[in-house]
């Protein structure tokens, strides 16, 4: 006979399977949504068509501000649903749902087809897959948090933002090697930029494949079989009691997405107008410092486990005020091997910190949601429309200085809530605190 009180959970999934999936899938939705900025030259031609050249391209990169401002309604959406019904069920969703709007944008006609059905349809789907993103990082981030022991906390998250950025640096892999073999073709305005989109489907099979055989996380079944779900985690995340938490995390998020955005995602189109390099070979530099990138992040996620994650946020923060103006010096006068690498391996420093800290700040009941929404506002409002103000304000001004203080302030934001944290905090731990 089973004592009422005796929680009955499924064998947990070997944390290995748990990171591969998390990961693996996280790794292929960022293709999914990445792939798009990639191409922004060839889609502002064939999607919003202008005789000026700046018209276009702010048309191109307004649809994919529009991807990022709608995550926050994404983390919303999934993290009610994640608290509420499980984070598994809520994962498969959202890789579901991103990797059909990937294929659908493949098969879009132009412009010159449909007029200005063909913006709006690419918009539409660029909607849906920001809502898509924006359920799935957190959820992934909640998940791993929650199966890793609070020793290796911080590396085993950093593995997803290990694989997000794999994702990245797929999308600019295949770019790159579309925009290296057709060159001087007409082909890659008519059909060859499709090929990307279509791989959604590859991707799509694979990601479901692996995020079906994960279990669900087991303390969300403790609180399921306790009867202490929350019926609604959105009000509680907002409550006076949690504002506090949500508003820290954002400060956290803040230097977080502007990294994302600049660094990576715009830096191809700012070496290319603003250096002098050919289009593909902005790319290539792009993809080789994702690689160095990517292989940093693990690293800096074990460090904040030996450290403390507050510890070398702190660090990490200083570094980013001090060293980014010389960085985008050197990248500017042509020193492409040297300010690209102190740009990732700052930028990795920062990323493998993160994922655990945000799962370490909320409790159980409402962390998916937290998660999401904190995560998804600071990428929305400082990621997402980063790329459309810095190429306004650069073809506006012509002072390629002022792209540094975008990072120096948030930075600066993100030192003080280190600061903060590290003051205020009652937990005496060195790297986080027990997931509850």
């Amino acid at each position: 006979m089973i004592d009422m009180h005796e929680e009955i959970i499924p064998r947990p999934t070997s944390i290995f399977k748990v990171i591969m999936g998390s990961s693996l899938g996280g790794c292929l939705e960022l293709y999914d949504f990445v792939i798009y900025i990639f191409f922004a030259p060839i889609l502002s031609h064939l999607f919003f068509p202008n005789t000026s050249h700046l018209i276009s391209m702010l048309a191109t990169f307004g649809v994919f501000a529009a991807g990022y401002l709608v995550r926050p309604i994404g983390g919303i959406i999934f993290g009610y649903y994640g608290d509420r019904y499980g984070r598994k069920k809520s994962l498969l969703f959202t890789l579901s749902l991103m990797g059909v709007c990937t294929i659908l944008i493949g098969c879009l006609p132009t412009y010159q087809c449909i007029g200005v059905l063909a913006p709006i349809l690419l918009t539409v789907l660029r909607v849906l897959q920001g809502i898509s993103v924006g359920g799935d990082l957190p959820g992934a981030m909640t998940f791993v948090g929650e199966m890793s022991p609070i020793k290796s906390r911080g590396v085993n998250t950093s593995w997803i933002y290990f694989g997000v950025n794999c994702g990245n640096l797929l999308a600019s892999a295949v770019a790159s090697f579309i925009m290296f073999w057709l060159p001087h073709s007409d082909s890659i305005h008519s059909w060859s930029w499709r090929c990307g989109f279509y791989f959604g489907a590859i991707i799509l099979i694979v990601g479901l494949y692996f995020r079906s055989t994960i279990n669900e996380s087991a303390l969300f079944l403790i609180l399921k079989q306790r009867q202490l779900l929350l019926t609604n985690p959105i009000a509680q995340t907002f409550s006076k009691k949690n504002l506090s938490l949500l508003i820290r995390s954002i400060c956290f998020v803040w230097l977080w997405s502007a990294i994302i955005a600049q660094i990576f995602l715009y830096m191809p189109s700012y070496l290319r107008y603003y250096t002098g390099l050919s289009l593909s070979e902005s790319l290539l530099y792009n993809t080789l410092n994702l690689v160095l990138f990517t292989c940093f992040i693990p690293v800096f996620g074990r460090l904040s486990d030996i450290v403390g994650r507050s510890r070398l946020g702190i660090i990490v923060s200083l570094a980013w005020i001090v060293l980014i103006y010389p960085s985008y010096f050197l990248i500017t006068h042509h020193f492409y091997l040297l300010g690209l690498p102190l740009l990732a391996i700052l930028s990795a420093a920062y990323v493998g910190i993160c994922p655990a800290l945000l799962a370490e700040i909320f409790p159980t009941n409402i962390r998916y949601t937290g998660i999401g929404t904190s995560y998804n506002l600071g990428f929305a409002i400082f990621g997402g429309l980063t790329p459309l103000v810095l190429s306004y304000v650069l073809a506006k001004t012509h002072e390629i200085d002022i792209i540094s203080l975008n990072i120096i302030f948030a930075a600066v934001t993100s030192l003080m809530a280190f600061i903060a944290f590290l003051i205020f905090s009652k937990s005496k731990d060195r790297t986080g605190k027990e997931l509850t």
